[in-house]
C-alpha cells in the first residue's frame, strides 16, 4: 500500500501586498504591513505536499576510460597525449515513478480549448505506452582529449603549454530530487486570480479540498492550474575547456620567475535547483501591459481543468500569455545551460635554498575578465 505522507500545516506566505494602499500596484516602504496581512488571512502564496511514497529507488551508472602517452620528441621537446572517455547512463526507477517536461508535446486541451489550438507542454512518464524506462537521453559523445607540451627553449629557459577538456558529474543524476510530479501532488493555496483581490483566505485555503496523487494516469494533464516541476530529457553533461602557457625562466641565484597565462571555459553549466528558473515566463514586450496583466477575463480552461489557478470562471490576463498557461511556473529540476568565461594572469617567484629548503615568493593572480551566462 502507498505510504500516504502530507504536510500536516501546509505552507502559508504572506507580505505586505494586501494590506498597503492607496494604489496596490505599487510597491511602499511606508504601507502594508506582512502580520496585519496574516491576520486578514490574506496571503500571497502555499501549498500543502502529498505524496504516495517517501523515497524512490533510483540509479544510473557512471563509467569511464582514460589513455595517455608522453613522447619525447627530441630532447628539447616533450609531448604529452591524452584521451578520456566518460559515460553516464540515464537515470531509472524502479517502479517508473518519474518524468520529464516535453515542451513540444501537444496537450490534450488543445483539442478542447479554441482560444489555444497549438497549445503544448507536459510531463511525459517513462515506462508508459511503450516509453523507455530512462528519464534523460544518452549523452554519448563525451570525448575528452588533453594535451601538454613542454620545450626548452635555451638552457635557461622553458615553455609549457597544456590544454584539457574536462566533463563534470551530471547534477541532475547527482541529486536526489527525481521529479515525481504525479506521484507526489502540490496542492497550490490560490490566494489571489489578480494579484490584488483575495480570493481563498486562510481560514478556508482548499475549498476544493485535496487532490491525491494520480500517478501517471493523467499524463501530460498532471499539475495543470498549478505549479510544475520536472527535469529536460535532453539535459546535456556540463564540460569545461581549460588551457594555460607558460614560462619558466631560471635566474641567478637559484631564483626561478615563472609567468603564466590560465584560462577556462564552462559550458553547460548548473543553472538552477529546485526553484530559481522557469520557463513559464512572460517576455518583455508582454510586461509592458504593467498593471492590465491583472486584469480579470474569461477562464478558458474552466471547464476541463477546474483546479489551482484555473479554478475560476475569470483568470488573470498574464496567466494567459504565459508560454504554458496551463500551468503557473514551470521549473527545470538542475536543468544545465549556464556558461562562464575565467582569464587569468598567474607569476610565480621561487627561491632554491640549501638542503632540500624552497620558498615561494610573491604569487599573483589576476583576473582579467570572468562572465557567467544562463541560457538555454
Amino acid at each position: 500500500m502507498p505510504n500516504w505522507e502530507a504536510r500536516s500545516a501546509g505552507t502559508f506566505n504572506f507580505s505586505a501586498g494586501f494590506t498597503q494602499g492607496p494604489d496596490p500596484n505599487r510597491a511602499s516602504s511606508t504601507a502594508g504591513n506582512s502580520i496585519a496581512s496574516l491576520l486578514l488571512g490574506t496571503g500571497t502564496s502555499g501549498n500543502s505536499l502529498i505524496q504516495a511514497w517517501k523515497n524512490v529507488a533510483a540509479q544510473s551508472y557512471y563509467h569511464a576510460g582514460y589513455i595517455q602517452d608522453d613522447w619525447r620528441v627530441t630532447e628539447k621537446l616533450t609531448l604529452n597525449l591524452g584521451l578520456r572517455y566518460d559515460l553516464e547512463t540515464p537515470r531509472t526507477e524502479r517502479y517508473n515513478r518519474m518524468n520529464y517536461f516535453e515542451p513540444n508535446a501537444v496537450s490534450p486541451l488543445a483539442r478542447i480549448t479554441p482560444q489555444f489550438p497549438d497549445l503544448k507542454g507536459g510531463v511525459v512518464f517513462v515506462g508508459v505506452d511503450g516509453r523507455s524506462r530512462r528519464q534523460y537521453d544518452w549523452d554519448t559523445n563525451n570525448f575528452a582529449p588533453r594535451f601538454g607540451l613542454a620545450y626548452q627553449l635555451t638552457k635557461r629557459t622553458v615553455i609549457r603549454s597544456a590544454y584539457a577538456h574536462i566533463f563534470g558529474p551530471s547534477p541532475q543524476q547527482a541529486h536526489g530530487t527525481v521529479g515525481p510530479m504525479g506521484f507526489r501532488t502540490e496542492n497550490l493555496w490560490v490566494t489571489t486570480l489578480d494579484g490584488i483581490t483575495p480570493y481563498n483566505t486562510l481560514s478556508n485555503p482548499y475549498p476544493q479540498g485535496f487532490k491525491p496523487p494520480p500517478g501517471a494516469s493523467e499524463g501530460l494533464l498532471t499539475q495543470t492550474g498549478s505549479t510544475l516541476q520536472a527535469p529536460l530529457q535532453d539535459t546535456v553533461t556540463p564540460y569545461s575547456m581549460q588551457w594555460n602557457f607558460s614560462i619558466q625562466q631560471d635566474l641567478p641565484g637559484q631564483v626561478m620567475l615563472e609567468t603564466a597565462y590560465v584560462g577556462t571555459r564552462g559550458l553547460q553549466l548548473s543553472r538552477n535547483a529546485e526553484s530559481g528558473l522557469s520557463l513559464n515566463q512572460l517576455r518583455p514586450e508582454q510586461m509592458a501591459l504593467v498593471s492590465r496583466l491583472n486584469d480579470l477575463v474569461d477562464n478558458p480552461f474552466v471547464s476541463s481543468v477546474n483546479r489551482g489557478v484555473l479554478v475560476g470562471s475569470r483568470i488573470a490576463r498574464g496567466q494567459l500569455l504565459r508560454p504554458y498557461p496551463q500551468f503557473t511556473d514551470v521549473i527545470p529540476l538542475y536543468s544545465s545551460g549556464s556558461s562562464s568565461t575565467y582569464h587569468s594572469l598567474q607569476v610565480t617567484l621561487t627561491k632554491r635554498l640549501a638542503h632540500g629548503l624552497q620558498v615561494d615568493g610573491a604569487s599573483l593572480l589576476s583576473k582579467i575578465g570572468q562572465t557567467d551566462n544562463a541560457r538555454r
